[in-house]
């Protein structure tokens, strides 16, 4: 009985972490949380292109209809322009926190400008690629 109430007591004397209501909306945040949302992104597009190559080693049936059903439906051009963004931004930012992780450019302007150029950048990158 008393490790519960020492084990209760342990707990309420323990600080609590801050979360999203205590921090202002930062910039980096905002990087921060899209790089998560790109990964996620990319994973489930791995999955389509996983699928598209394994109807491709069926044969031209199975490769046909996968084109048949994913090729030419406008949804799915969207998706794979937000996929190859999602890429290019993922990679961009992965640099960004490689540049981090050297102590470079970990000021709060550098770090803010960084994210703004990984934005710029990975949309001009990704309109060339498409053109």
């Amino acid at each position: 009985m008393n490790a519960e109430r020492d084990s209760t007591l342990e707990q309420q004397a323990r600080p609590t972490s801050p979360h999203l209501q205590i921090y202002r909306w930062q910039w980096t945040m905002l990087f921060s949380i899209v790089h998560r949302a790109t990964g996620l992104y990319i994973s489930a597009g791995i999955v389509f292109l996983s699928f598209k190559l394994l109807t491709l080693a069926f044969g031209d049936a199975e490769y046909f209809s996968y084109i048949v059903m994913f090729g030419h439906q406008p949804i799915f051009t969207v998706m794979k322009v937000v996929f190859t963004w999602c890429l290019i931004y993922h990679m961009l930012n992965g640099v960004r926190h490689l540049v981090w992780d050297s102590g470079a450019m970990l000021g709060l302007v550098p770090a803010r400008a960084s994210g703004y150029i990984v934005a710029v950048l990975s949309i001009v990158l990704n309109l060339l690629y498409w053109i």
